[in-house]
């Protein structure tokens, strides 16, 4: 997925507000999980505000404060949809070899790699070089 679309969280946003019920055809795909979150939770503020638990100023603050949240959590999925791809990309490989890490030293390059584990003074994930 790439970043976050504005017009599209401009368009959910509105289709929340209005049309709660129905869930746009465009985020039901796997790929587009993070806009369903949006949409989701935006369907939840909105039916608030209308039964008066909301009103307009705390709506403000809370979809601002949501809207930081949301970009943050937009890049890990970003990150992690990346990711997926590059393990079905070694697991492609891994079944192209048909040998094991034991006795191939790519296999067991490609093994070490999906092994590997994360050690504490590992860089935080750069959002400018996802975009």
């Amino acid at each position: 997925m790439k970043m976050l679309e504005k017009s599209t969280l401009e368009r959910l946003d509105k289709l929340a507000y209005n049309r709660p019920d129905v869930v746009p055809d465009e985020i039901t795909r796997t790929d587009r999980a993070a806009y369903r979150v949006y949409f989701r939770f935006m369907c939840c503020l909105y039916l608030m505000y209308r039964n008066g638990s909301l009103d307009s100023e705390n709506l403000r603050k809370i979809k601002e404060a949501f809207m930081k949240d949301f970009e943050l959590y937009g890049l890990f999925q970003s990150a992690a949809a990346q990711g997926a791809r590059e393990f079905q990309k070694l697991n492609a490989a891994l079944f192209e070899c048909r040998k094991n890490g034991g006795s191939c030293e790519c296999c067991h390059k490609i093994a070490a790699i999906r092994g590997a584990a994360v050690t504490a003074d590992e860089p935080d994930i750069d959002a400018e070089e996802l975009k």
